[in-house]
């Protein structure tokens, strides 16, 4: 599975973070909506049977010649799958993967990455949300993530 969203998915916010400790503070446990469906659901990955994760890689690039300090999540989530004011809402996010943080000196390299897998099991219904922090404003950064997995 890889997912590319491009710069869709800039600047959503999941969670709060400091320069000092963003690699400390985990995404959020949940998300409401409120009025970002259209900016959202095009970075969900819907589960549609139980799956376990076997390994995820990430590449970086940044866009200027001075880099961040940067670190990814892959986060799990239930999702309320009603068509209701809620429906779309995220909850009791679980940390599935996490990386190292990565020292990236900015656009004269790509960066790669092998994420942790903390909790591999992910059941139907759910949806997995790939999340990166940079301890700074120094560059944008485009990104690609494969999972590997299997169904259970």
């Amino acid at each position: 599975m890889t997912m590319n969203y491009g710069s869709v998915a800039a600047n959503m916010t999941m969670g709060s973070s400091t320069s000092s400790s963003f690699n400390d503070t985990e995404p959020a446990s949940s998300l409401t909506i409120s009025n970002t469906a259209m900016d959202r659901v095009v970075t969900y990955w819907y589960v549609m049977d139980n799956i376990t994760i076997d390994r995820v890689v990430w590449w970086q690039g940044a866009d200027t010649a001075t880099g961040d300090s940067t670190c990814a999540y892959l986060m799990g989530y239930d999702v309320d799958a009603s068509t209701g004011s809620t429906g779309g809402d995220l909850s009791n996010g679980t940390k599935l993967c996490s990386s190292s943080t990565v020292t990236n000196a900015g656009y004269e390299q790509a960066y790669y990455n092998q994420m942790t897998i903390h909790s591999a099991n992910v059941d139907a219904g759910q949806v997995i949300l790939f999340t990166f922090a940079s301890d700074t404003v120094n560059s944008d950064y485009t990104l690609n993530a494969t999972i590997k997995y299997h169904i259970r």
